[in-house]
């Protein structure tokens, strides 16, 4: 268990080239932190860098000025964030990141790879996680032949898998019933209150505002 903030960002900024105007910056000189046992609730407008924030959170874009820490352990090479993902912060991508032509079964198994855990250990996470999120009767369907609602349960499924203590997940409930995104909130808050561990929920659903202890509003890079 982290004995401070499981994620912290100090004076966090980035962006991106843009031909029209040279540099566009998305996100302005945020800190935050995210302590253990706390779900972060993080809404915005579209465009206001919401995603971007998960990114960095996430640790799959170093920022371009600031500082990232960890469960205690500054983040300032690219090996250091390698090592923590998956194992430290696992990540739902808005986009998904899915192989089309694998199966549920193996996109969620690929994820627990790097670990090189025993074999019995391996396949209880991947029959554990999909059962959380209702896919394990799809197992042997490939992702490219779900639905969007499946696809966004898949997604998740394979950051669950990983066990990891700190879960960023972007815009997971958008295409699925009301039923399941419950479901899906229970699951969540559950796992953050059994391991101590922590979560940013990046969601436009007003409904997801019952799973979180904090909000933040995200504005033209701005933290509110």
């Amino acid at each position: 268990m982290a004995q401070g903030p499981w994620l912290e960002l100090m004076a966090v900024q980035h962006g991106y080239p843009d031909p029209a105007v040279g540099y566009r910056r998305v996100l302005a000189r945020i800190s935050l932190t995210v302590q253990p046992g706390e779900i972060l609730l993080l809404r915005g407008p579209s465009g206001s860098g919401k995603s971007t924030l998960a990114h960095v959170l996430a640790l799959w874009e170093r920022p371009a000025s600031g500082a990232v820490t960890v469960a205690g352990t500054p983040v300032r090479r690219a090996w250091v964030a390698t090592r923590m993902r998956g194992r430290v912060v696992a990540y739902v991508p808005q986009h998904l990141a899915l192989v089309p032509e694998w199966t549920v079964w193996a996109t969620v198994l690929a994820a627990l790879r790097p670990f090189r855990l025993p074999a019995a250990d391996t396949v209880r996470r991947v029959w554990q996680a999909l059962a959380a999120v209702d896919l394990l009767a799809w197992r042997t369907e490939r992702a490219g032949q779900l639905s969007g609602g499946q696809q966004q349960r898949l997604a998740l499924a394979r950051a669950l898998a990983c066990e990891a203590p700190v879960l960023v997940a972007d815009e997971v409930t958008r295409s699925l019933d009301p039923a399941l995104s419950a479901r899906i909130r229970e699951v969540v808050r559950t796992r953050v209150a059994a391991g101590q561990g922590a979560a940013v929920w990046i969601s436009h659903d007003p409904a997801d505002q019952a799973l979180a202890n904090r909000e933040l509003h995200l504005e033209q890079g701005v933290l509110r």
